[in-house]
């Protein structure tokens, strides 16, 4: 994968020991060093809430509780919290393991540092089109400063939507948190002027996001917009974010249930029959349909 996550947030209606032992999981051999540290507030809607931490370092926050969250827990990992994270398929995989967990936000970042991308050729690219993938195209708002050092940003889209790219000079960002920075030309082996970020925040605000979100990023960073697929020498082949039906959402969310319950048994026992699958599946399939899914019309409807 050529782009980074930046920014992760899903919910879950996992317990939360369960939660807790998954994110020590992701961090594998700092995954003992993780604690919650409650707050003393909730956190938007949430009675309660709690930072995750490794030491004095805050990695993102966890939050729960509240009848009208009907079970929900709420965990979010931060720019910082995402950092220390190496292999995000193995993320993906905990994380999915987790009961009926749904993906709320997830930054995919393309930084680059050979000067291949600039704040004037986004601008370029918004004027020939290429941030249009269908339907009205988005807004584009840029930010300068009367500082050449001071860094220019260019917003596309609407913050709070399925999509907003953020495109901004990286390396001038890098050099404000640097104690003193007049004499540094070159960042981690690079100009400081060559080091570009583009940035898809990409929230469930009208419809899922896919479960392979991670471990696929590029795919679907490529699928934004064709400017995002130019960038990463790939073809733009639109990704449209839509809404699950009833039926196929209650099928997936009861084989997620039975992934949770019992995925490590069935693997065990794959194993244990040489990797004949169809094997276990004939010992444990049944031979009458479920009335409720049925009920729900999952055979009335495209295969998921």
């Amino acid at each position: 994968m050529k782009t980074t996550i930046d920014w992760c947030e899903l919910r879950t209606q996992a317990e939360i020991p369960a939660v807790l032992e998954a994110l020590r999981a992701v961090y594998g051999s700092m995954g003992e060093l993780v604690v919650l540290r409650p707050r003393k507030k909730g956190w938007n809607g949430y009675t309660q809430a709690a930072d995750i931490c490794i030491g004095d370092m805050s990695l993102g926050l966890i939050a729960y509780g509240g009848e009208s969250q009907r079970g929900w827990v709420h965990v979010g990992l931060s720019g910082t919290g995402c950092a220390w994270l190496g292999d995000w398929d193995s993320v993906e995989r905990i994380f999915n393991s987790l009961l009926r967990v749904e993906y709320k936000r997830l930054d995919i970042a393309l930084t680059v540092r050979d000067g291949s991308i600039s704040h004037q050729r986004v601008v370029d690219a918004y004027a020939a089109g290429l941030f249009k993938a269908g339907g009205s195209p988005p807004k584009m708002t840029t930010i300068e400063s009367s500082d050449p050092m001071g860094g220019r940003t260019a917003y596309v889209g609407r913050r709070g939507g399925n999509k907003y790219v953020r495109c901004y000079e990286k390396g001038l960002e890098m050099l404000k948190g640097c104690a003193s920075n007049l004499n540094i030309t070159e960042l981690e082996g690079a100009p400081v002027l060559d080091i570009y970020r583009v940035e898809l925040e990409w929230r469930n605000a009208t419809a899922p996001i896919p479960l392979d979100a991670i471990s696929n990023r590029d795919f679907y960073f490529a699928g934004a917009y064709p400017f995002t697929a130019e960038i990463l020498n790939m073809d733009f082949v639109p990704f449209v974010q839509r809404r699950e039906r009833g039926p196929q959402l209650q099928l997936e969310l009861a084989l997620l249930n039975i992934q949770h319950q019992y995925g490590k048994i069935l693997y065990t026992a794959m194993v244990q029959s040489g990797g004949d699958i169809s094997g276990v599946w004939s010992r444990i399939v049944g031979t009458q349909h479920s009335e409720a899914l049925l009920a729900a019309g999952v055979l009335l409807v495209d295969p998921i």
